[in-house]
Parts: structure tokens; sequence; C-alpha cells
């Protein structure tokens, strides 16, 4: 174990940053998908 020691405060706070980071990128991603025209789609058995 290492010698840190964080209020819950702090935890939170940093945890609230980096999940807003991930949505931002997110959303910036999702902007670029594109849909298909047409999509196939092949299955074998059933």
């Amino acid at each position: 174990m290492t010698d840190i020691s964080m209020s819950h405060q702090t935890v939170h706070r940093i945890t609230q940053d980096v999940a807003e980071k991930i949505a931002q990128s997110s959303s910036a991603l999702s902007e670029t998908l594109r849909k298909p025209k047409v999509l196939y789609i092949e299955g074998d058995g059933v």
C-alpha cells in the first residue's frame, strides 16, 4: 500500500471529473458514426 491519504470529497471530485471527460469523448465519437442506408445480416443455423 502507499502512504497517500485523500478525503472522500477528493475521491468523488476526481471520479466526477473522469466521468465528465469520458462522456465528452463518447459524445464526440457518436457524432462521427453514420448509419448505413442498407444493412445486410447473414446467419447460419437455426
